[in-house]
């Protein structure tokens, strides 16, 4: 708000993997005063074919704020599973778990300090590195003049104590792309994930 000189709120709209929220954005004007707060599963979604179009045919990109690394796998931790493959052979004719967790993997180059446990790629084979990331995105037609001066307000507050301190609670940070750096990062980020769902499924099946 003060960055950017107008007031700014937060309205949480769940349901549907996020389809719900952004129905109700792109039901609106593209006059620059509704934006996108997101996550990787705006790739993911489009992806999995759950949205109508792709997310670069939705959505001006204003800024990328940052992200990590530290996603883990967990299981309970009284079950009989102690390696992935033993977990996803069970759960492909058993689905469905819950309660106290045991963690088998991390979805990172490197493992995280406090978990015991390896990485995906370590267990697999396969090069698994999950990073989780926000977005910044405003209705596709908005002015991009409009666009750019969020993406320089995200730039100016992604690093401030009151931000990172959060982002750290969760192994996260500050990594701001905007512009075409953040419209190249998305790209890239939807490519790899689709070579993980072409392994996965080559490997473990649909």
């Amino acid at each position: 708000t003060e960055t950017l000189g107008q007031p700014v709120s937060v309205l949480n709209m769940a349901g549907g993997s996020g389809t719900v929220a952004i129905n109700e954005i792109l039901s609106r004007e593209a006059d620059g005063y509704t934006a996108l707060y997101w996550h990787v599963d705006l790739l993911l979604g489009s992806l999995l074919d759950r949205f109508e179009k792709p997310w670069d045919e939705m959505f001006d990109i204003a800024a990328v704020p940052g992200g990590g690394s530290s996603t883990a796998i967990f299981v309970n931790s009284k079950s009989q599973w102690n390696t992935i493959e033993e977990l996803v052979e069970y759960v492909k004719a058993h689905p469905g778990e819950s309660g106290d967790m045991r963690c088998l993997a991390v979805l990172a180059d490197e493992p995280v300090e406090g978990l015991d446990a390896p990485t995906l790629k370590d267990a697999t084979g396969i090069d698994t590195v999950w990073t989780h990331f926000y977005i910044v995105a405003f209705p596709k037609g908005t002015d991009p003049a409009i666009v750019e001066k969020m993406g320089k307000a995200i730039e100016k507050d992604a690093y401030t104590d009151n931000y990172t301190s959060v982002l750290s609670n969760y192994f996260f940070k500050p990594d701001v792309k905007t512009g075409q750096d953040a419209m190249g990062f998305l790209a890239e980020q939807q490519a790899y994930f689709q070579t993980l769902v072409d392994q996965y499924n080559e490997r473990y099946g649909a």
